[in-house]
């Protein structure tokens, strides 16, 4: 087949075999090569008869012949459906998924059993300490937000996304694959203007060895101050579970203080910071650190983190932490040569921030935050400034680069951009401008990992503005939420914004307040970005919090306990929403008995199940189902059905929307907390018509929420022994014999308050039966439970009578039943039960009655 065309990697056997694992198509990650290490898109496999070779689609390749122990991973997404299953008793989250699954023979995984390849266990872990977690989870485009609602626990929301990109070029950082980080949007700790040139260890915070040394406030490298506990037994030379036990100072609070989740480490010899610092070339993220005694404040890190290579470290030799990528050095000049600006005599101040993906960008660190002198001094009008950025990676794979502003210093004026930072193009002085490209500044003092960017020059400050850029202003307090303790009850995404509701959130003083009648909501296409006033109120001190935030139809459904809010976010801008409607009695108590579909959005109560379809809020259980008391044949009432009999009265509906059959399914409690919790309610929207099924479900069984999987299946999982999980389709195969039964609604006529003398019944059907059902039609009259087919009395009659009829067997096409009364029925109403039996194919498509109405009035 030959050289592919364009540029290429080769092995040095032939046969297109040697790739046999990846794809064309295929998105990879270079890593351990000297110059290529990157991400690539396969665009052919190929061989001569000599060599293999994989032609590359991505940046440009080196002539390398040198290069040995290559690694090669496949980092493509291909489309990936996940399914998250969150362990309530270790506070963690398993993720399966579709693209690396199989069964036990090899062959593709169609469905998540547990047991079967595509299972990664702990992907994400909110939980610090605690127990009881209960999650909810959020998608949106390809990520996914983690949030433990249980109050008790100490957490953090948690990001879970998928990452395939490099920085600063080959030596750069080299991201691939899912992720999970804090969901804080967290600005930089470190980092400043700086005097030194790019050849100089100090401007990528690496100190001088007995020199002047630059502040720790430029260490975008710093030393944690944090030792690892090298007499810990569980820690091996490449950590038990992928854990780091740092030494602490008895109580946990030097690691809980000093290294913050979410951070590129290293692990190095010595206690300092100076050049001659020796830390090892392995990088890892730390993902989260357990909270729960003195003694165990493990760090869960990712190893090898962004293309560097797990090896084996001797923590007692390594027993020193680093943080890499706190920020940004950079060193701004006056430019020497006159009207090349049109920057005036004056004394600047500067302050950087982050970006994070889509453009997310984090609050500013400045003056106020370095406790240090960050300004620049210019001496001549009309001139530019020159500026050289430096960074020292690899920094945290959400975080895509950064800015740097300026204004006059001592004054209240916006901060106008200076340069925008981008790790993977390089930097620019203006959003219009050309990007100039990273230079490797690696060698002699300067450790790997960092990098420069100059030639930078800013001709006249910029109209952008963080303001103007954002939409907020950066002198608030908090424009993101998930540091620990901070939760929020519930969840929508909603016109490409992210509404969530029932808050914890920290104050100025660290301390946590609860919202409970907050609704927060993101920028748009920013779906961790809260400035602190993003936020409606729409009603406080109720007695109610918010349990539940559903959308449909331009409109936010916000439910309390007892109360739906519909608010109408129609308008592009926040001024413009309104509360359209506040409906009593329909509120909910837990989140799983809300159910959107295609149709509108459902819910089951205490008082019925109801329905939102975009104007107006109904009830689907009005006239269909009798509200209380006894049960009507075998159904019972939707009081006795929807309210539990053994755990002090609760009322846990858990409501699930079937696409394939435009059904919602009402189950009636999620748990073991009350008897009969098999029961369930179907309702068909198409025939707007109500079943009740004890089969479906098991008695006493715990269960998930549902989902719709990607075949439009209505799937949950369950328990199986008090440890394993199982997952189950509804479908109609879900139970292999059903006897069902049909039940009219207790017909009067439309004249209810006089007597009817019935001859007869007459009733269109098909039987795809082979079997015929004889006297199979049951009756009971004037509001009655108890229903019959002989020996049927009445009040107004002296005597019994029967009723008689046939559904005959094998009938493809509509066919007319007579069901005749042994003599005239007489009543003022009355209801039909048709039982068919488990294996019977009736359907029906109308019921017609012979009768005459009696001139007689009963009061």
């Amino acid at each position: 087949m030959g050289i592919p065309a364009g540029q290429w990697i080769r092995h040095n056997t032939s046969g297109t075999t040697q790739f046999a694992s990846f794809d064309v198509g295929d998105v990879i990650k270079i890593t351990n090569s000297d110059e290529n290490n990157g991400i690539y898109t396969i665009n052919s496999i190929t061989d001569d008869s000599t060599y293999s070779y994989m032609g590359l689609t991505g940046p440009s390749i080196s002539d390398d012949g040198s290069d040995a122990g290559v690694v090669i991973t496949d980092i493509s997404s291909k489309g990936n459906r996940v399914v998250c299953l969150g362990d309530e008793d270790t506070g963690e989250v398993d993720i399966w998924s579709y693209s690396d699954a199989t069964d036990e023979d090899g062959s593709f995984a169609v469905s998540p059993v547990v047991g079967t390849n595509g299972w990664s266990t702990t992907a994400i872990k909110p939980v610090l300490s605690g127990s009881n977690a209960n999650f909810i989870f959020t998608q949106v485009d390809d990520t996914i937000r983690v949030c433990d609602t249980n109050q008790a626990n100490a957490s953090s929301i948690k990001w879970y996304g998928y990452l395939a990109h490099r920085a600063f070029g080959p030596k750069g950082g080299t991201f691939g694959g899912y992720e999970e980080h804090p969901n804080i949007l967290q600005k930089p700790s470190r980092g400043g203007k700086v005097t030194t040139a790019y050849g100089a260890e100090e401007s990528y915070g690496v100190e001088n060895d007995g020199g002047t040394a630059l502040t720790d406030k430029f260490d975008i490298r710093r030393w944690l101050k944090v030792g690892i506990n090298t007499s810990a037994t569980d820690k091996a030379a490449n950590f038990t579970d992928n854990k780091i036990q740092p030494a602490t100072d008895g109580d946990g609070l030097s690691i809980a203080t000093n290294v913050p989740m979410g951070i590129v480490i290293g692990m190095g010899q010595d206690d300092d910071n100076d050049k001659s610092t020796s830390i090892g070339a392995e990088r890892f993220l730390v993902r989260s650190i357990d909270i729960v005694g003195a003694d165990s404040y493990n760090m869960t890190v990712y190893r090898g983190y962004a293309g560097t290579l797990p090896a084996a470290v001797d923590v007692s030799a390594n027993s020193f932490i680093y943080q890499y990528g706190c920020g940004f050095n950079f060193l701004p000049a006056e430019n020497g040569t006159a009207d090349s600006g049109t920057y005036m005599a004056n004394v600047y101040e500067f302050a950087q921030s982050f970006i994070y993906e889509n453009d997310q960008e984090s609050l500013l660190r400045t003056d106020t935050d370095m406790g240090a002198a960050n300004t620049l001094t210019t001496s001549n009008p009309s001139r530019a400034l020159d500026v050289t950025v430096y960074a020292h990676g690899p920094y945290p794979g959400r975080i895509k680069g950064g800015r740097i502003y300026q204004r006059i210093s001592g004054t209240n004026q916006p901060w106008s951009l200076l340069v925008d930072i981008n790790f993977q193009r390089g930097c620019r002085t203006a959003l219009d401008a050309q990007y100039i490209t990273w230079s490797d500044a690696s060698g002699g003092d300067v450790p790997d990992g960092c990098f420069y960017c100059a030639g930078l020059k800013s001709i006249h400050p910029q109209i952008d503005t963080y303001s103007s850029l954002n939409g907020f202003e950066p002198d608030i307090d908090f424009t993101s939420i998930g540091g620990i303790g901070e939760r929020y009850q519930t969840a929508v995404i909603a016109g490409r914004r992210m509404f969530i509701a029932n808050l914890q959130l920290k104050n100025t003083t660290g301390g946590v307040e609860r919202f409970g009648d907050r609704i927060m909501y993101s920028e748009p296409n920013k779906f961790d970005t809260f400035p602190q006033y993003n936020f409606i109120d729409v009603s406080k001190g109720d007695a109610e919090d918010y349990v539940k935030l559903e959308f449909f139809a331009d409109r936010l459904l916000a439910f309390k306990q007892h109360t739906l809010h519909v608010i109408n976010i129609q308008n592009s801008s926040p001024a413009g929403w309104y509360l359209e409607k506040a409906v009593k009695h329909v509120g909910v108590s837990y989140p799983y008995s809300v159910v959107r579909t295609p149709l509108g959005v459902a819910w089951a109560n205490q008082t019925g199940c109801h329905f939102f379809d975009g104007r107006n809020v109904s009830d689907l259980t009005q006239g269909k189902i009798k509200e209380v008391g006894s049960t009507v044949g075998d159904s019972p009432s939707w009081d006795s059905f929807v309210t539990g009999s053994s755990t002090g009265y609760t009322v846990k509906p858990v409501v699930m929307y079937v696409p394939k059959k435009k059904q919602l399914v009402i189950l009636r409690n999620p748990d073991h907390g009350s008897t009969d919790t098999n029961q369930c309610y179907i309702y068909d929207f198409k025939t707007n018509s109500w079943v009740y099924d004890t089969s479906l479900f098991t008695e006493a069984q715990e269960i998930t929420n549902s989902i719709v999987d990607w075949n439009n299946n209505l799937v949950y999982a369950y328990g199986v022994d008090g440890s394993n999980v199982k997952f189950k389709q509804i479908s109609d195969t879900s139970s292999s014999a059903v006897t069902q039964s049909f039940i009219t609604k207790d017909i009067d006529f439309g004249q209810p308050a006089y007597v009817k003398k019935i001859y007869k019944i007459y009733i269109t059907y098909k039987n795809s039966g082979s079997s015929a059902l004889a006297d199979d039609m049951y009756v009971a009259v004037d509001g009655s439970t108890t229903f019959a087919n002989s020996s049927i009395s009445s009040p107004h009659s002296l005597y019994d009578v029967a009723i008689t009829g046939t559904f005959a067997a094998s009938q493809s096409n509509w066919n007319i039943a007579t069901f005749s009364f042994s003599k005239p029925l007489l009543c003022q109403s009355l209801a039909l039960k048709f039982l068919g039996g488990s294996t019977s194919g009736i359907s029906i498509n109308d019921i017609s009655f012979e009768y005459r109405i009696l001139r007689k009035r009963v009061s």
